[in-house]
């Protein structure tokens, strides 16, 4: 899930500018934050998602369950479906339940919304559908 949520910070907050983490909250509270202040609070975020992903990361190796020739693959199928899982968890939460920022603020773009979270969520069925399947083996016919 870090790096889902990594993702989205840098192209949805930095590269295309469409929202910061706390845009909504601003706008209705009426005191308009400064882009210093939705630059640190975005990049707190993002050095929180980093630590997540990186511990994830940390566990993983430590673990040393899983042989080098798998966890390349494991670990894609790992990440496509924490992707999607930040992204069903952002979209339902952020947006819908604490209001903290829409996806392209300050436009209410619903259409939008609901294709990326249907994309979300077929990002968490690829990843553990994949996560689940077993590897094929040498010689198999």
């Amino acid at each position: 899930m870090g790096g889902g949520a990594l993702v989205d910070a840098i192209v949805f907050h930095l590269v295309l500018g469409w929202h910061h983490l706390l845009s909504a909250v601003a706008e209705r509270t009426g005191r308009p934050a400064s882009e210093a202040d939705h630059l640190a609070v975005d990049g707190t975020f993002m050095a929180v998602m980093l630590t997540v992903a990186l511990a994830g990361g940390i566990l993983v190796w430590r673990s040393g369950r899983i042989s080098s020739a798998v966890s390349a693959g494991l670990l894609g199928r790992a990440i496509v479906g924490g992707w999607g899982a930040f992204n069903v968890f952002d979209i339902v939460v952020d947006h819908h339940l604490l209001v903290l920022h829409r996806l392209r603020h300050p436009v209410d773009e619903p259409l939008v919304e609901a294709v990326v979270l249907v994309a979300s969520l077929a990002g968490v069925a690829i990843g553990l559908t994949l996560i689940r399947a077993r590897p094929a083996t040498r010689g198999a016919p």
